[in-house]
């Protein structure tokens, strides 16, 4: 997300776990330049789509950022995200979870434990509220 009030390429949050996050964006960063090219012109819905094409081009997309805590001017490289399993079943999205692999395109992460006494307890993580997400709790 991007703050469009003054400046329309800051960023205003970052999501667990994402390719964002993975490659050290921060929040308040502001994006300077898209695999090389300055994003003059668009809109951050037009950033966000080629930063997206850019990625599906290769397996990654580099980004130059400003720091917003220091004023330091960085490349970042943002990693393609691995393709989402065809085994949806929910054994297979618990291995996944267990392994430590995340699904970025859900922000539902969930794991089922078993207690000491034999009964069964889930947790169910919500990294952030959208459209995907009552379709996975």
């Amino acid at each position: 997300e991007t703050a469009e009030a003054e400046d329309p390429f800051v960023v205003l949050g970052v999501v667990i776990n994402s390719p964002a996050e993975i490659a050290g964006i921060h929040q308040g960063d502001r994006l300077l330049s898209i695999g090389g090219k300055a994003p003059k012109g668009i809109t951050p819905l037009q950033a966000a789509q080629l930063i997206k094409e850019d990625a599906e081009g290769g397996s990654e997309v580099r980004l130059t950022i400003q720091r917003r805590s220091d004023g330091r001017v960085m490349d970042v490289v943002v990693q393609k995200p691995a393709p989402a399993p065809k085994d949806k079943s929910p054994q297979n999205q618990l291995l996944r979870w267990a392994s430590g692999i995340r699904d970025v395109s859900t922000p539902v992460e969930y794991k089922m434990r078993e207690t000491s006494d034999g009964r069964r307890e889930g947790y169910v993580y919500l990294r952030e509220f959208n459209a995907k997400a009552p379709l996975d709790v």
